[in-house]
């Protein structure tokens, strides 16, 4: 960490063009780093053209493989971390009545990230109330029909440089609900 804190401020100012994934992003640098507005250009990422809507005949033989029901389920997609906000989205889950978690159980989708013990007992309490789904680390391929299965997509990060999983729900045809912090209202079009 220390070699990168010491060569990233020296790399920006030698640049001559910077780019970012994100306005949030670029304007982040323009005022951590004071520099002009003309030296940062941002360029928002695109989707895999493999996240479209699908038919739920379509969709079930892969969601057989994780025992769901196309439209059947809340979806979350990424490392299970801090900054992701999952104690609160856990949380609020956790506040619906007992009949709607059942109907529509949270479905988690992502590998053990930094500092996330808590978070884990947390999971685990919720799978064992019958709630509350974790799938663990997903494979790439299985991800285009995970998005377009459920019912709605959840991703209340505190913090993204971009968000993607935000663009590849909304491709897939379904609602999401995010945050409205750092580039997450960019993505979603708010």
């Amino acid at each position: 960490v220390e070699r990168m804190l010491a060569t990233i401020p020296d790399s920006i100012q030698r640049a001559s063009l910077i780019l970012t994934d994100s306005e949030a992003i670029r304007l982040e640098l323009i005022q951590q780093f004071n520099l002009p507005e003309h030296k940062l250009k941002t360029v928002l990422l695109g989707v895999d053209q493999i996240y479209f809507p699908r038919s739920a005949t379509e969709l079930q033989p892969y969601l057989n493989k994780f025992s769901l029901s196309a439209n059947g389920y809340s979806l979350f997609v990424s490392t299970i971390e801090p900054r992701k906000n999952l104690q609160n989205l856990l949380a609020a889950y956790r506040a619906l009545p007992l009949s709607i978690r059942q109907r529509w159980p949270l479905v988690l989708a992502g590998g053990r990230g930094w500092e996330s013990d808590a978070i884990h007992a947390a999971i685990l309490q919720g799978a064992a109330e019958g709630w509350l789904k974790y799938l663990g680390f997903v494979e790439q391929n299985a991800l285009p029909y995970l998005y377009a299965g459920c019912r709605l997509f959840t991703y209340p990060s505190w913090y993204e440089g971009f968000g993607l999983p935000i663009a590849e729900a909304m491709a897939s045809g379904v609602p999401v609900l995010t945050s409205n912090t750092s580039s997450m209202p960019e993505v979603a079009g708010v």
